[in-house]
């Protein structure tokens, strides 16, 4: 679907190391492997963050600059709400994508997950939304080659569904909200 990264499985199949290259206690790797999962989420929101920036900034300047009806279509009341929903779901992205980072070193471990967690159903939802709003700002030639905002849109929904879809992170906060401090 992203042509601009490449993914892959990685299959550890016939796998054997000798008891010095364990680390840590064996069977104990569950903590350290969800932080650095978290930390995985963060960045990967960072990314939508960019992402929904930019294409929020595409939007706005096509529409100061496409003409309709002897008038920039950015004076238009859709397209002017249209826009201003996109600042404000960039804005709302880049606060809870800083208070998750902030967790991670910050915070409990309870609060790193959770916040983890909403960062990633959050902005990875947000990144699609406001993709496919400046598709529907550019119209037609948002689909084409003569603009990049069709790869954004792929980009955005690759995202969704790595390393959790916002399903699973939303189902992941309501359990660590109700379990109390049990990871």
């Amino acid at each position: 679907m992203d042509g601009t990264r490449k993914l892959c499985a990685v299959e550890f199949k016939d796998v054997r190391i000798n008891s010095e290259a364990i680390l840590g206690p064996l069977h104990k790797g569950w903590h350290a492997l969800t932080r650095v999962l978290q930390r995985a989420q963060i960045g990967l929101c960072a990314d939508c963050l960019g992402g929904a920036q930019r294409a929020m900034e595409i939007a706005t300047e096509y529409a100061k600059i496409r003409h309709q009806f002897n008038q920039p279509i950015g004076a238009f009341q859709a397209i002017k709400h249209r826009c201003a929903q996109m600042f404000v779901e960039v804005e709302s992205a880049r606060s809870l994508l800083y208070w998750a980072a902030w967790a991670q070193d910050s915070g409990d471990d309870q609060e790193a997950a959770i916040s983890a967690s909403a960062a990633k159903a959050y902005c990875t939802e947000v990144y699609t939304q406001i993709t496919n709003g400046a598709i529907q700002v550019l119209g037609g030639i948002g689909m084409t080659w003569e603009n990049d905002i069709h790869l954004y849109l792929k980009r955005a929904k690759a995202n969704e569904s790595i390393l959790g879809d916002p399903v699973y992170h939303r189902e992941r906060v309501a359990l660590l909200l109700t379990a109390g401090s049990k990871l």
